[in-house]
């Protein structure tokens, strides 16, 4: 794994962010519905579950996010597509049992372009 420092690990499935999940999500936290842009929270959440769709450490069974930093969010429109592009930020072996990892996450939202929906950094160990 670290011989795949900076390096982009992959891209996500294309998913959308409807109507439904934002009902459900401001369901579930208590917050005020908006008209037209998708929650911050369900950005984030959306974001984790994208990621554990790409990373695979062989050997290992679970990984543990210890934290996110340099968090940047644009506004995203319900209904919007978003995918995820992950990059292998940095890598070390704390010993031979545990990997830890920082990873740079960025949000492409479908008709938009580039990556712009939302950037940050996370901290994994495995």
């Amino acid at each position: 794994m670290v011989a795949a420092v900076g390096e982009l690990i992959g891209m996500s499935r294309f998913v959308e962010l409807g109507e439904r999940d934002v009902r459900l999500y401001n369901e579930s936290v208590g917050a005020e519905p908006s008209e037209s842009t998708v929650p911050e929270g369900l950005i984030v959440a959306r974001t984790a579950s994208l990621m554990m769709e790409l990373i695979v450490v062989a050997g290992r069974k679970f990984g543990l996010n210890y934290g996110i930093d340099d968090v940047r969010l644009d506004e995203i429109l319900i209904g919007s597509r978003i995918r995820l592009r992950l990059v292998l930020a940095e890598c070390e072996m704390r010993d031979e049992h545990t990997v830890d990892a920082a990873w740079a996450i960025g949000v492409e939202v479908d008709g938009r372009g580039a990556v712009g929906g939302f950037t940050a950094r996370t901290r994994y160990i495995f």
